[in-house]
């Protein structure tokens, strides 16, 4: 990116990525992103300009690099968002991202959210889980979360909840393998409602329950937005 020549950049380092797997074979690429909001944070706390905003803003810039790098992602091993993430986090992380290479085994994050905040730009299966009935409606209910017992009970109770998770995991199950051959040992679910506090939750939480029970995976859950207002 610093190079400013987004040619340049481009060709220099794909060829480079690619020299270096067919010599090395062996090689693992890490690709680290985030939010627009936090990368607007993190450049006001150290007071420097993007190096491709030229005389834009800030946000033309992380556009700009956002495209010039959209083909290292596509190529990347490993992506890791680091928007909620603290530098422990990370290094818990990328370790564990290596631990489950070393494995041979496929990773699966199941991540819910809030639509209002927007859509994980990293998943690669998103659900809409909308149209269950909203637990914020009910008085009782409203300051919980999707992991109090009482929210789960009342939205996996609901009609057609119990059986989009069962077709769900039943279709992501299947998938699995398509997935390993084309070498993507990281998948990651994005399960949405409008905030993110109660219906994603909840149904993030079943399905991860029950894709803990399939051989060859590790499953993990993140709430990205259960505290936020």
């Amino acid at each position: 990116v610093r190079t400013r020549d987004f040619n340049e950049f481009n060709g220099d380092l794909i060829l480079t990525m690619e020299k270096i797997k067919k010599r090395w074979g062996n090689v693992t690429v890490i690709f680290m992103e985030a939010r627009d909001d936090v990368l607007i944070r993190r450049f006001d706390s150290v007071r420097r300009t993007h190096p491709l905003q030229g005389s834009a803003t800030l946000q033309v810039g992380i556009g700009r690099e956002r495209q010039v790098l959209a083909p290292v992602k596509e190529r990347a091993d490993i992506v890791i968002n680091t928007s909620e993430l603290s530098v422990h986090d990370l290094r818990r992380t990328i370790e564990n991202s290596f631990a489950t290479l070393a494995k041979k085994r496929q990773h699966v994050t199941v991540q819910s959210f809030g639509f209002k905040h927007g859509a994980p730009p990293d998943a690669d299966l998103i659900v809409d889980v909308r149209f269950l009935p909203n637990p914020y409606w009910e008085p009782e209910l409203r300051l919980l979360r999707g992991t109090d017992r009482g929210v789960s009970d009342f939205v996996l109770s609901q009609d057609g909840a119990a059986q989009f998770v069962d077709q769900f995991v039943t279709m992501l199950t299947g998938m699995t393998d398509g997935y390993r051959r084309e070498g993507k040992s990281f998948i990651t679910v994005g399960v949405g409602c409008t905030g993110g506090h109660h219906r994603s939750v909840a149904v993030a939480e079943e399905i991860a329950r029950r894709l803990k029970d399939e051989p060859g995976l590790d499953v993990s859950v993140d709430h990205r937005d259960i505290q936020r207002d």
